[in-house]
């Protein structure tokens, strides 16, 4: 989980970075997310409000969360009605809020590298590449980006060959078939639920 977090926070650089590229935006994204975290005491606690906080205004601006769940609900997005579309998509945002904000407390020291980045002028769905160098094993995270009519967003998060998405799919097709589109809701509520308790 503490891998699958970095990758989700890493969505979060700098001064001067251009987010009118692929490879900008997530530079902008990252540096500016782990620059917030090292800097507050309360996030590095596990505050979910002021992560919440950090999400809503460091990383939903230039995440498309909707597509990320469509995609991992696949065939099934267009069984839901617009309410349960919504209602999905947020509940599975504060599913992986409430998952990844254990190792919030981790972000101390990490450096990022990134990877040479190629892609032809007129692409318009592209991979940026990059490494979490800490004190263990390198971690490789890489981002799916597209670009839209209010920019680039990223959509999909690969953290040591696992794609957010692809983990996700089985899971909420399982959940589907089993109850309906209203079973998953129901399940992602409960999960949501259950770490809020602490379970």
């Amino acid at each position: 989980m503490t891998l699958a977090c970095l990758g989700l926070l890493n969505l979060g650089f700098a001064h001067a970075q251009n987010k009118d590229t692929a490879d900008g935006l997530v530079k902008f994204v990252v540096e500016d997310v782990m620059n917030t975290i090292k800097n507050d005491k309360a996030i590095q606690a596990g505050d979910l409000r002021k992560i919440n906080t950090l999400v809503d205004q460091k990383i939903l601006p230039y995440s498309n969360f909707q597509k990320t769940t469509r995609l991992a609900m696949g065939r099934n997005w267009n069984k839901a009605t617009p309410a349960q579309q919504e209602q999905i998509t947020q509940e599975f945002k504060n599913l992986l809020i409430r998952i990844y904000s254990g190792a919030l407390a981790q972000v101390r020291d990490q450096k990022i590298q990134y990877k040479p980045f190629r892609a032809a002028a007129d692409e318009t769905d592209v991979i940026v590449r990059t490494v979490v160098i800490g004190k263990g094993e390198p971690i490789q995270i890489d981002y799916r980006v597209e670009k839209t009519n209010d920019g680039w967003k990223v959509y999909d998060i690969n953290v040591l060959g696992a794609w957010l998405v692809e983990s996700y799919r089985n899971q909420f097709n399982d959940q589907v078939s089993k109850g309906g589109i209203e079973g998953l809701v129901q399940f992602l509520q409960q999960r949501n639920a259950a770490l809020a308790a602490g379970k």
